[in-house]
Formats: C-alpha cells, sequence, structure tokens
C-alpha cells in the first residue's frame, strides 16, 4: 500500500513538472494540472494527518530524492508562481487552496526546505481581495433562489477554504525562528494587512463555528464520537473549528507587535477593523445570553473569541491615537471627525466586552498562559501561546 503511494507520488510529481513547464504561457490554470495537483496535495495530507510525512513516505521512498522534487514543485518554481498570481486565485481557487495544503504537508516535513516567501506574502493580497468580493456578491444575492445566487455562495465557500489553507500555512511557518524576517513583514509592508485580515476573518468564522457545535460532542468517547460523525458528515466541520480557530488566533497573536507599529504610523485601515468587532462580539454574545449553565464541548472557543475582540481594540485604538494627533492642515478635519465617530464605536465594542467579563464565567485558562504546553496542533497545542 505504501509502496503503491509511493510510486504514485512521483508519477504525480513527474507529470506536474512537465505540465507545469508547457502551461507556462497560457493565462488559466489547465484541468490537468489543476487534478494533480489536488490529488498530489491529498496523499501527503493524508499521510501529514496521520503521522509524519517524512517518517513514511519520505522513508519509504529513500528520502532523499523525493524530498528534492516535492521542494521543487512546492517551495519555488513554476508551479509556486503560477498557483500564487493573482489570475490563479481570481479563476481556480481550488487549484490554489490544493496547493497551499500540498505545501503545508512538505514544509512541516522538511522545515529546512527554503521556500519562495515573497511569491506567498503577495498571494495574501490577492486572496483577501478575492475573498472581499466574494463576500460582496454573497450578501448581494443573500434571501433570492436563483442561479446565481447558488454561485455566488459556492465561490464565496471556495474563497473561504483558501483563506483557511493560507492561514494553516503562515500558522505552522510563523512558529520557526526568524519567521517574519524569512517573510519579510514589517509594518510598511504591504502584505501585513492582508495576513491580518485573513487571520482574523478565520478566527472569526471558526469561533462562530464551534460555538454553533453540539453540545457534549466533543465530550463523547471516541468510538461514539466517530459513529456520530459518520451518520452526520457535517458535524465534522465543527468538530474541526476548534483546531482551526486556535491557529488563527496564534498567527494573529504574532503578527501583533508589527500590525500595532503599522497602526502607529497610520498604515492600517481603520473602517475594517471596525468591521471585525461584530463577528467576535456575536461569539461573546452566544455565551453571555445562554440561560442555564452547560458544558461546552469547547470552553477554550469563548476565551479565543475574546482574544480575537482584544486584538482588534488594541489596533483600533493605536489607530485612534494616530488619528487624533494636530493635523496640519484644515482640511484634514474630515478624517478627524470620521476618526471620533469611529471611537465611539469602539468605545460601545469596549464597554460589551467589559459587562460580558463581569458577567459570565470566563474560564480563567484560557487567558492565561499555561505551562508545559506542547506547540503542536490540536487540542493539547492552544495552550501557553498568549
Amino acid at each position: 500500500m505504501l509502496d503503491d503511494d509511493v510510486a504514485r507520488v512521483q508519477e504525480l510529481l513527474a507529470r506536474i513538472k512537465a505540465e507545469a513547464e508547457e502551461a507556462s504561457a497560457q493565462p488559466a490554470v489547465p484541468t490537468g494540472l489543476a487534478a494533480a495537483v489536488l490529488e498530489l496535495s491529498d496523499r501527503l495530507g493524508l499521510y501529514s494527518d496521520n503521522e509524519s510525512l517524512d517518517k513514511t513516505i519520505l522513508a519509504a521512498a529513500g528520502g532523499s530524492q523525493l524530498a528534492v522534487d516535492l521542494q521543487h514543485v512546492f517551495c519555488s518554481g513554476t508551479l509556486l508562481t503560477r498557483l500564487c498570481s493573482r489570475a490563479a486565485v481570481e479563476q481556480d481557487p481550488a487549484a490554489v487552496t490544493a496547493f497551499l495544503r500540498g505545501l503545508t504537508s512538505v514544509v512541516e516535513a522538511l522545515p529546512s526546505a527554503a521556500v519562495d516567501f515573497v511569491a506567498l506574502r503577495d498571494v495574501a493580497g490577492y486572496i483577501d481581495d478575492a475573498l472581499a468580493i466574494a463576500e460582496h456578491h454573497h450578501n448581494a444575492e443573500a434571501g433570492s433562489n436563483t442561479t446565481s445566487t447558488l454561485l455566488a455562495a459556492q465561490q464565496h465557500a471556495m474563497c473561504q477554504k483558501m483563506r483557511e489553507a493560507f492561514v494553516i500555512f503562515a500558522f505552522r511557518c510563523m512558529q520557526a525562528p526568524g519567521a517574519a524576517e524569512r517573510w519579510g513583514l514589517s509594518p510598511a509592508s504591504p502584505a501585513l494587512e492582508p495576513m491580518l485580515h485573513l487571520a482574523l476573518g478565520q478566527l472569526s468564522a471558526a469561533c462562530q463555528l464551534a460555538a454553533e457545535q453540539p453540545v457534549g460532542l466533543a465530550a463523547l468517547p471516541s468510538k461514539v464520537r466517530r459513529q456520530l460523525l459518520e451518520q452526520q458528515p457535517e458535524l465534522e466541520i465543527l468538530a474541526n473549528a476548534h483546531g482551526k480557530a486556535w491557529g488563527a488566533a496564534s498567527l494573529s497573536r504574532r503578527l501583533l507587535a508589527t500590525a500595532l507599529e503599522a497602526a502607529a504610523q497610520g498604515r492600517l485601515n481603520l473602517q475594517r477593523l471596525m468591521l471585525r468587532a461584530p463577528g467576535f462580539i456575536k461569539v461573546l454574545d452566544h455565551y453571555a445570553t445562554q440561560t442555564t449553565p452547560q458544558k461546552h464541548p469547547h470552553p477554550r472557543i469563548q476565551g479565543l473569541g475574546v482574544i480575537g475582540l482584544v486584538i482588534v481594540l488594541l489596533l483600533q485604538q493605536r489607530l485612534f491615537r494616530y488619528l487624533t494627533t494636530p493635523l496640519p492642515s484644515q482640511t484634514d478635519y474630515p478624517v478627524l471627525e470620521r476618526a471620533m465617530a469611529q471611537r465611539m464605536q469602539w468605545i460601545v465594542a469596549a464597554a460589551g466586552l467589559a459587562r460580558l467579563l463581569h458577567s459570565t464565567d470566563i474560564d480563567a485558562a484560557a487567558l492565561s498562559p499555561a505551562r508545559g504546553s506542547s506547540s503542536s496542533s490540536g487540542s493539547g497545542g492552544e495552550r501557553g501561546w498568549w
């Protein structure tokens, strides 16, 4: 079985390299190339989810040459440049998502791999733009029952999956020392704000999903839980929401220091940050409005929601300080007026957070560092990072 998988991986790598070179002049991603990337990423992901890739496929293949081929295909070169382009993000988000998932598997197995972070830094902006457009169309079509409504919903879902794949990859890479330097992130970096909003958006979405999870699902014995998920596959999305929320929260936190510097220099968009707060407030309201105490399957989600809102409020506050400094010209007064109006919105959100913290019993462990925790992913890895 493993030998067959190794042979298939090698066959797919050869096919991808050949098709990527042949299709380099074509504007769209060829169907055959996209299908090969999807299958290869699925195979790599299957082994990465159950056991380290370097202890399975790479070990069975003798390691060295297959490792070189995987790095050549995923970490640099024609395929990465092609699938990290604006055209690929707009025309084939499924192929971009598959590529990012495969890249994550390779980087986890080969942490010393030389990755072209410049192209990956740029793709954050393309994904952020594509998601904003998809959300606009999805919201505009909401409430109607037409073919265009279905297409808008499908495009929005694909862009969300693309965001999720990017956030997981960036989170994995950011755990290594010197990661920010390799990404080339600074307060003036054009990629900083898109990465920040991808992380905050993923955190908000995952927290809202986890808050909807049926009570007691995570507390069930593994065999019973597996049977339940087999009977109701849609619950798998909710069951995985906690890990996704934690990874997005960790990436947001790692970007926070640089983002605060950017906010102090007026480099972030205040209105976009204002739009982030309601999602986190909705998560906290879910817990605050419960009439009876109950053991939630993911009690730390409430803490992650608080952390997301705190990050947003901190960045807003830093921007307010920048915008309320004396301005050199009377033509800038409208900017100041808008800043003061948005400051009142910030005060309302901060007051709501304060009321929640005083009126609900938030698990203190969710907001305090945990000792002896692992940095690995999953339910045991979410502690000790704040």
